[in-house]
């Protein structure tokens, strides 16, 4: 799904729509700049939901940097664009300071990074519900007071719809990229 079919379906909701002319726009629509303004906010907030799986990646860190510390025997630094880290072993651990602590002296670590959005593919069902993020976040400012509290929980429910079937699809997908 491409940028535009993920802002039309957002706006879709608000029974509104965009042209690729208005999303190229110097000047663009209200309804442009809100999509561009709260997606990041979206993304973020559909990247916390679950460690999902068609994002996450085997972490390369470098053995030989470890500092001990917070009561653990190895402290390694993490990569600067890490998301975050998908714990997949039981072993303790701590992370502070762009560090992760544990008494593992060579862990296999897995997370997700800041740009997977952009350079991993992913299902569409994750731009579906990147999408209706979107919707929600805008709908305060694009629908009328009258509606405003049915058109929420009726875009809450999508969401909740939306973050299901992704999650199908991240349980699918059972193997970690490497």
């Amino acid at each position: 799904m491409n940028q535009l079919e993920m802002f039309n379906l957002a706006l879709s909701l608000h029974d509104r729509e965009i042209t690729q002319a208005d999303l190229d726009s110097q000047a663009p629509s209200k309804e442009v700049r809100l999509c561009k303004i709260y997606q990041p906010v979206a993304l973020i907030k559909a990247l916390r939901e679950m460690d999902w799986s068609f994002f996450t990646q085997v972490l390369a860190i470098d053995l030989s940097d470890d500092v001990p510390g917070w009561g653990y025997r190895h402290g390694y630094l993490l990569p600067d664009n890490l998301f975050k880290h998908v714990p997949i072993s039981d072993e303790p651990f701590q992370i502070a300071g762009g560090r992760y602590y544990t008494d593992a002296s060579e862990p296999t670590l897995y997370g997700i990074f800041k740009n997977c959005f952009d350079t991993m593919e992913h299902p569409d069902e994750f731009d579906m519900l990147v999408a209706y993020a979107i919707s929600y976040e805008i709908c305060g400012i694009l629908s009328p007071k009258s509606g405003l509290d049915q058109l929420a929980l009726q875009q809450y429910s999508w969401i909740l719809a939306a973050l299901t079937t992704a999650e199908v699809h991240n349980n699918y997908r059972a193997d970690y990229r490497g």
